[in-house]
């Protein structure tokens, strides 16, 4: 809950991921029946077959997975048309559980008891495309019937539509939330206490976010789109003069006449030229701050970065805040 309130952008295009994982199709559950490690013996003709011909097996499990959600909305359509209350008190179970795998995790085997709960309701529905063909086939729809067959068939098909069309759309705006909301978080010290310090990026309109996650803190990456980053974090301190510290370095790859900016309460404190490649530079500044919560930024400007040149990024590590001690 704390890191959803910290950025709930980020949050929100993360449950989009899981749901991605969860729902969009079946193709991972075939790894454990056959393409883990050991479970077909190695070089044997049915391994050879299901690996030569792993893209048509997928693309079939996958259109299964298609027809079927298409038979479960056909089939809840008639259940609530048709006020089939044991039919619809089913629903909420396999709701309840994709929820809590939204939320929480969403491993490629959690996909199985939601569609074993909606198989019911998919079944039911290829019942009802095989009743209104053979219906309509033998001009046997009454006049009591043909007012409901028109409006389930009309929408369900409204449900396929939104559904099949509206899915890839959410996806891709998950997917943008996730690229121009991307923090991170790293361990730091905090007046000789560990924390947990979460760094978020100052947006730039349009523009993915810099910030990039990495096991002892986090970079800023730099663009040719966008030659400058910024990213900031938020630390509850009494009132009182700190040292602020940190390790940057740029790897193999730092652009000349590139500066970073360090700034505490969006007054600048320091600004310096980034480290000569391959080496590592200890940062400190001093901060007066007059209590509660010290907003920290560090900025980077990549002044001539190349367009067909490989990424570059700032690296920070080992981010620490010392009380000033007399």
């Amino acid at each position: 809950m704390q890191w959803s309130k910290a950025e709930p952008k980020y949050a929100l295009g993360l449950l989009v991921a899981k749901a991605d994982r969860l729902l969009t199709n079946e193709r991972p559950l075939l790894y454990w029946p056959l393409y883990r490690q050991s479970v077909l013996p190695p070089q044997s003709r049915v391994l050879t077959w299901f690996t030569t011909h792993r893209t048509g097996v997928e693309r079939l499990v996958d259109w299964f997975w298609y027809l079927f959600v298409a038979g479960v909305l056909v089939g809840v359509i008639a259940a609530f048309t048709r006020r089939n209350r044991p039919a619809t008190s089913l629903l909420p179970i396999p709701l309840a559980l994709i929820a809590l795998y939204v939320l929480f995790f969403a491993e490629a085997r959690y996909h199985l008891p939601v569609a074993v709960l909606l198989m019911p309701f998919a079944g039911a529905g290829v019942v009802w495309i095989g009743e209104a063909v053979r219906d309509l086939a033998r001009f046997t729809i009454d006049r009591q019937r043909r007012p409901r067959l028109l409006t389930e068939g009309l929408l369900a098909a409204v449900a396929i539509v939104l559904v099949f069309v509206g899915w890839p759309r959410m996806l891709a705006a998950g997917a943008r939330l996730r690229s121009e909301h991307r923090w991170a978080v790293a361990a730091c010290n905090v007046d000789g206490a560990k924390q947990v310090c979460g760094f978020r990026s100052v947006p730039v309109p349009g523009q993915p976010s810099p910030v990039r996650g990495t096991w002892d803190g986090f970079g800023l990456r730099l663009t040719p789109a966008a030659n400058t980053a910024a990213a900031a974090t938020d630390i509850d301190l009494p009132a009182g003069k700190y040292h602020v510290s940190m390790r940057v370095d740029c790897g193999e790859t730092c652009p000349e006449a590139a500066e970073i900016a360090v700034s505490a309460g969006g007054v600048e404190l320091r600004r310096m030229p980034w480290p000569a490649s391959g080496s590592i530079v200890a940062l400190v500044v001093p901060v007066t701050h007059p209590g509660g919560k010290m907003h920290f930024q560090v900025a980077v400007d990549g002044k001539i970065v190349q367009p067909q040149g490989p990424p570059t990024a700032l690296w920070i590590s080992a981010f620490e805040v010392e009380a000033e001690r007399r």
